[in-house]
């Protein structure tokens, strides 16, 4: 199996389990939910549970996005000058980063910011994102 095709299978696994972890806790959680923390980890503002139904549907809209962007990329460009598949990986990373952004989202919210793990690792992967992106870009130009 291509190393593409490996990375948005593991992309649709993290939105799978964001999904099945938001329907399995949320019959217990309150009307109201923390949902912006400030630097102390104090909430500055709610959010009703039912929007955390929202966080898979946003996820799996970002993949759609991500893979027609991919799409129109190799129908006006040849598989040739994709570099060796270098920018059809960068997609890829692109879905499973902002699939484990959003399951940071739902995660700091389902703990009630209790697991600060979840703060860190959003900024992280978002970094990782830029770093991918602008080093693929680097990589294809290189590699034509």
């Amino acid at each position: 199996m291509k190393r593409n095709t490996v990375i948005s299978i593991i992309a649709l696994a993290v939105i799978a389990v964001n999904t099945l972890w938001i329907l399995c806790v949320l019959g217990g959680l309150p009307a109201d939910l923390p949902q912006h923390y400030d630097l102390k980890g104090n909430y500055t503002s709610t959010m009703s549970k039912n929007a955390l139904l929202y966080f898979p549907l946003v996820s799996c809209a970002l993949f759609l996005a991500v893979h027609f962007l991919k799409a129109l990329l190799f129908r006006f460009r040849s598989k040739a000058n994709d570099a060796k598949g270098i920018r059809s990986t960068c997609f890829s990373i692109a879905q499973l980063c902002l699939a484990l952004i959003i399951l940071c989202s739902s995660g700091v919210t389902l703990t009630f910011g209790k697991c600060h793990l979840f703060f860190f690792a959003e900024p992280v992967l978002l970094a990782i994102l830029i770093i991918a992106v602008i080093t693929s870009e680097i990589k294809a130009r290189k590699a034509i």
